[in-house]
């Protein structure tokens, strides 16, 4: 009896000690839940703060997420935690950014070599070519009165009563011409009686009292002075303009056919019809004259006609509408290579083109930042230039130029002459 009390004693001390020691154990070696720090123990993300997650039972930040939500703070729920956290991924680049490939890059970006190395950049800009230009002097709807306007850096010098010698003055507006008239413009309607009057009447006359018959406006929006003329000389009354609105107008030479009392403002040996073209000089063939109506007027110059691709030289063509010849362009792809040293060059309908597949292609050389424009865009697969779409685009010129349509260049005198 005594024996097995002791035994039955011995059992129930052991199983408090062994009690005992594993609450001891346990309080020592499990932080308390949701309070680990980085690099401590853990045995499930629970256990770590926010946005930390357990990592081979080590708190650690989410490595693929920059921030992490911990929906369970509930330490029971197990390995639960892990799939109550939420990551928002990886940074994708923006404009200008470094990249390795095309994924690194923010959604219509990609990974290009620029002055800084590869960054993620716009490759399409939204952009459609309008084919049109900033080379306008005027809009024809307006009857040439878009020519009415006075050139810039006009200098007038005109004399005073109290002083025997020229003054001069910078013209800014028509009442600064005035001003050189003496107040008025009674001398004009009178007669001037100097060469400075003379010079004052014309700008007046020219640019302040436009008319419709004084300036007209070309198919190819180009200011044409079109009021008679009686003298060869420039910038006095009874001669020619020196400059239009925009600048010099060529028109400087006063045309009068034989047996007229007035004739017309032209280019030095130009025209305004083929009529004018008679005994007149060949503008781009040395020593040939026109004669007999041999020569057709294209932009106020004598050229003499085509009839056909074999009148033209060698790489030309000949335009049956004008009469003129043209540029034959390209007929291969290599041909492209060696006039552009571009080996992407390829022959497109007798032009030259760059192929492309993106707006970046046709901007990027030379660009020193990603959006750099080149003032091309991608357009049907090749590099076109964006143009204007509307006058006020026009921004380059110190005077307002209209966006156009511009003529085509490039046109040549024939080098033989067949049946007509």
């Amino acid at each position: 009896m005594n024996i097995r009390g002791r035994i039955v004693l011995s059992f129930g001390g052991l199983s408090l000690a062994v009690g005992a020691l594993l609450v001891a154990c346990g309080s020592g070696s499990s932080p308390t839940p949701g309070e680990s720090a980085s690099g401590q123990s853990c045995e499930q993300t629970a256990d770590c703060k926010s946005p930390l997650i357990c990592l081979n039972n080590v708190c650690l930040p989410n490595p693929a997420s920059t921030t992490t939500t911990n929906t369970s703070s509930d330490a029971g729920t197990g390995d639960a935690g892990d799939a109550g956290t939420t990551a928002i991924g990886p940074h994708l680049a923006l404009v200008g950014e470094a990249c390795q490939t095309l994924s690194d890059c923010s959604s219509g970006l990609d990974c290009v070599a620029s002055e800084f190395g590869t960054v993620c950049a716009p490759v399409s800009y939204g952009l459609t070519p309008t084919g049109k230009t900033c080379s306008g002097q005027c809009n024809p709807a307006n009857g040439g009165t878009d020519c009415c306007e006075l050139p810039l850096d006009v200098e007038l010098a005109y004399l005073t009563d109290a002083s025997a010698f020229a003054q001069d003055i910078v013209v800014h507006s028509c009442q600064d011409v005035l001003t050189a008239l003496g107040g008025s413009n009674a001398v004009c309607v009178s007669g001037p009686q100097n060469i400075y009057q003379k010079q004052a009447c014309f700008y007046y006359e020219t640019y302040c009292q436009c008319a419709m018959g004084t300036w007209a406006c070309s198919a190819s929006n180009q200011c044409q002075y079109t009021a008679p003329c009686t003298v060869n000389s420039e910038n006095t009354v009874g001669g020619c303009p020196s400059s239009n609105r925009v600048g010099a107008s060529g028109e400087t030479t006063c045309t009068i056919p034989a047996g007229a009392s007035t004739g017309s403002c032209l280019p030095p040996g130009g025209c305004m019809t083929a009529t004018d073209c008679n005994g007149k000089a060949v503008v781009d063939v040395s020593g040939a004259t026109c004669t007999d109506g041999d020569c057709v007027c294209n932009n106020s110059a004598c050229y003499l006609p085509c009839q056909g691709n074999i009148d033209c030289a060698a790489g030309s063509t000949c335009d049956t509408s004008t009469h003129l010849c043209q540029p034959a362009g390209c007929s291969t792809a290599a041909d492209c290579v060696a006039t552009t040293n571009n080996v992407l060059a390829t022959c497109v309908s007798g032009a030259c083109k760059i192929p492309c597949t993106t707006d970046y292609e046709c901007n990027s050389g030379g660009a020193t930042v990603p959006t750099t424009f080149g003032g091309q865009v991608c357009s049907s697969g090749y590099c076109t230039p964006l143009g204007c779409s509307s006058n006020s685009d026009c921004t380059a010129s110190e005077v307002q130029l209209f966006c156009v349509t511009p003529p085509a260049t490039g046109e040549h005198s024939a080098i033989t002459g067949g049946m007509m």
